[in-house]
């Protein structure tokens, strides 16, 4: 299945984003107050809304589906306590009104941490038949404070896993393990996509060696690939290679991927080259690459314009091509881009839909604090209009998750 945009809020804010990253000017409920006069287009009727916080637990890395009727699911990870762990729960919850407002007292737990083992992330998807099915990785063998040692190698790759459910996210099923071979470690983003035959791909990214080989660890830069499954779900197989660097200096981490109408399928893929930080050189755009052979083979990742990451992609009932993906440095927030057809993406075409500056006297400075934000997706409503759902910090320093609803021009 095509991820089309039909099948992917404390206060509410009023809010306007102008092109080109210049950032928010806010007004009255649904004015356009661009920040410069030359800027014609704008993001329209942006408000925010707060999905999910826990005082005791940040939250973090969402995925979103649109169920129809008004009615959506997000799933997101709850940590251990107030740091960024990527080694806690997978919970859900529901909005019965477009996404305005969301039942924060019975979230569904999905996938539950154990003692020595958590999850870091997780994907959804809405399948053809209407079951929705959650892939999510973790971490096992952990520290005493709940979180993962890679510097030592005492924790390790726990695996990618999957639930699903037959009642629009109700109940679960048991986890069920994917073999992910022959990669030894591999990390989820982005949701599975389905294909017209039922052929399942799901977008990873990932290492033969595992951390805490000191041998191998140090040196091999990560790989985007696919594992895909023919049986709906039950076996699944090496499918391709998205993004790989044979000389080991260029990592692709993190892929969205989106099957395009035509059939293409369209990935974009966070990229840094060792020995760059994050914000250097090369480092932080996102690159492109596509395939014409339902995941088999890949052009070689190239470079966007579009600063920022992760990315998610989804295409829109016009036949746009919407980017989401979070900005880490100044100016920061949550940005989106739009492209005709998938395939071209230009800088003149980009949104901000929130602005951020991290809290200054935060009462909580957990680990990922301040600029860990982000992990944004997409789904368009009925309406035409569009909600992003992603994470960021309070001003106490508290991650949470959050939802701008807005419109296209």
């Amino acid at each position: 299945m095509w991820r089309s945009s039909y099948s992917r809020r404390n206060f509410i804010n009023a809010s306007v984003a102008t092109i080109g990253g210049i950032g928010l000017a806010r007004g009255g409920w649904g004015q356009q107050v661009p920040l410069r006069p030359k800027s014609a287009t704008v993001v329209r009727k942006l408000r925010h809304v707060t999905v999910f916080r826990d005082p005791d637990n940040f939250c973090a890395e969402t995925a979103v589906e649109n169920l129809g009727g008004g009615e959506l699911v997000a799933v997101f990870a709850r940590n251990r306590g107030l740091n960024h762990t990527d080694t806690g729960s997978i919970l859900l919850v529901r909005s019965r009104d477009h996404g305005r407002t969301w039942d924060r007292s019975r979230p569904v737990t999905v996938l539950r941490q154990g003692d020595d083992y958590g999850y870091a992330l997780a994907g959804l998807t809405r399948l053809s038949d209407g079951r929705l099915v959650v892939n999510s990785y973790g971490y096992e063998f952990l520290q005493d404070d709940g979180s993962a040692d890679f510097v030592k190698g005492s924790s390790d790759f726990a695996g990618v896993y999957l639930a699903w459910s037959q009642d629009g996210g109700r109940t679960w099923s048991e986890r069920q393990k994917v073999r992910i071979a022959p990669m030894r470690l591999a990390a989820v983003r982005d949701g599975i996509v389905e294909m017209p035959d039922g052929t399942l791909l799901m977008p990873l990214s990932g290492l033969r060696s595992r951390h805490g080989q000191p041998e191998l660890g140090g040196t091999e830069s990560w790989t985007a690939f696919l594992v895909g499954s023919t049986d709906h779900g039950r076996q699944w197989h090496y499918w391709g290679t998205m993004g790989h660097d044979p000389l080991n200096i260029r990592s692709y981490w993190e892929p969205g991927m989106l099957r395009l109408r035509d059939g293409r399928l369209v990935g974009m893929v966070r990229c840094h080259p060792w020995p760059d930080d994050f914000s250097t050189g090369t480092s932080g755009y996102l690159f492109l690459s596509v395939s014409e052979d339902g995941g088999a083979s890949w052009s070689n990742p190239r470079k966007t314009p579009l600063w920022g990451y992760p990315a998610d992609l989804i295409q829109l009932a016009d036949g746009r091509v919407l980017c989401t993906y979070g900005r880490r440095r100044e100016p920061m927030g949550i940005r989106i881009a739009v492209s005709q057809d998938g395939l071209s993406w230009d800088a003149a075409n980009e949104f901000v839909i929130r602005e951020y500056r991290p809290p200054e006297n935060p009462r909580v400075r957990g680990k990922g604090f301040p600029t860990h934000i982000g992990y944004p997706t997409s789904v368009q409503l009925e309406s035409g209009e569009i909600l992003s759902v992603y994470h960021l910090f309070d001003d106490e320093g508290r991650q949470y998750i959050e939802a701008a609803i807005y419109e296209l021009p």
